[in-house]
């Protein structure tokens, strides 16, 4: 199951339904099928679509960018909230009439996208992927981001990893909250994440003291 997650009422201010319309006049978008549908606490919508076994999805940010702009389309794979599920500003509910054993498959143009935000360049040949570094292997595994499950814990190893790195602690707080904002199916709430960059970091300069 993947869910096309069209946002509305989010910090970044992008507006998934004025992207979607842009999209589909210009012919990058086509139809939605009938499927299960629900509203997210922010105004949002969930699209629930069933994918081919073959392909493997994670999660992303913003799809259909061309340079980096928030165009309030995002994906997942890993699981969401659902009816019942309530936070803070509100609750999910479903479409009225729309039944979550009803889902239909995805539609191509979406996973066609999807394909090519995760594959952007398959021209490259293999040697731009050989002897990839640690680094590498970090950057790669915040953009995959994780489930609501394990946010926590997800964010304190990705923080914990970049301190790793040497980074300055001013670029660990902005790449955990870019992390947080744009790999994190629904992000934790910015005290959280605050929170937890302070824990880590009073643990690297305990560890920085004894080394």
């Amino acid at each position: 199951m993947l869910v096309f997650d069209i946002d509305m009422g989010h910090k970044s201010a992008a507006d998934g339904n004025e992207s979607l319309a842009k999209l589909s006049a210009d012919g990058r978008a086509g139809q939605i099928p009938s499927t299960y549908i629900e509203t997210t606490p922010n105004g949002g919508l969930h699209m629930f679509f069933t994918y081919p076994k073959n392909i493997k999805l994670t999660s992303r940010a913003d799809l259909f960018s061309k340079s980096g702009e928030k165009t309030g389309l995002d994906y997942t794979a890993l699981g969401v909230p659902v009816f019942p599920s309530i936070r803070e500003n509100g609750m999910y509910q479903p479409l009225k009439g729309h039944k979550i054993t009803k889902l239909s498959p995805a539609p191509q143009w979406l996973l066609t996208e999807i394909q090519r935000v995760n594959h952007p360049n398959p021209n490259l040949g293999s040697a731009a992927y050989t002897g990839k570094r640690w680094s590498g292997r970090l950057l790669d595994e915040m953009v995959a981001g994780t489930g609501n499950g394990n946010r926590n814990d997800f964010l304190t190893r990705i923080a914990g990893k970049l301190f790793f790195t040497g980074a300055d602690p001013v670029t660990v707080y902005n790449l955990l909250f870019t992390t947080n904002d744009s790999y994190l199916d629904s992000p934790l709430p910015e005290a959280e994440v605050n929170k937890i960059f302070k824990s880590v970091l009073k643990a690297e300069e305990r560890r920085r003291a004894v080394g």
